[in-house]
């Protein structure tokens, strides 16, 4: 989960209520100044970052050992 810690839509409250009843696997970022847009280009590529790191390390082909 990505919340924004100024968001005017998604309070940071129910965020964090959200990750709590969420499955795993699950992550939750919160983006510090961020507003529920995240009109800041940062804050956009900070999202964007930190989703593809979590579904690179959980969708990414199981290895087996030969």
């Amino acid at each position: 989960m990505i919340q924004a810690d100024r968001d005017e839509v998604v309070p940071p409250a129910h965020g964090r209520r959200l990750f709590e009843r969420a499955a795993e696997p699950r992550a939750l970022h919160v983006i510090a100044g961020a507003d529920h847009r995240l009109t800041d280009p940062g804050h956009r590529r900070e999202a964007l970052e930190e989703s593809r790191r979590f579904l690179l390390h959980h969708l990414a082909p199981q290895r087996t050992a030969p």
